[in-house]
């Protein structure tokens, strides 16, 4: 529920968000966290981003796509090209 507050404060204009490669993720001062002791150090480090083991998941799924892209939407082949193109530019 928590996270889905998130999202729905994000929607409003309540709450902010910082970009990553896979998306935007919460601060951690715009989570609920009453009744919970969850420090700020580790929303920090759960939410820390390795540029290096991403490219490494996502160079592990190319051999799936391949095998299933005939059979994929169009869409969801598009969102991966955009996921990969960063690593592909060299980035």
């Amino acid at each position: 529920m928590r996270v889905l507050k998130w999202i729905v404060d994000r929607a409003r204009v309540r709450a902010q968000a910082s970009e990553t490669p896979i998306g935007w993720v919460p601060h951690y001062e715009d989570m609920e966290w009453k009744g919970l002791d969850f420090p700020r150090e580790k929303f920090e480090a759960l939410q820390d981003f390795n540029n290096a083991a991403w490219r490494h998941e996502v160079i592990e799924h190319e051999e799936l796509f391949i095998l299933l892209h005939d059979h994929l939407p169009k869409e969801m082949v598009y969102e991966r090209e955009l996921l990969i193109l960063p690593f592909v530019n060299g980035t």
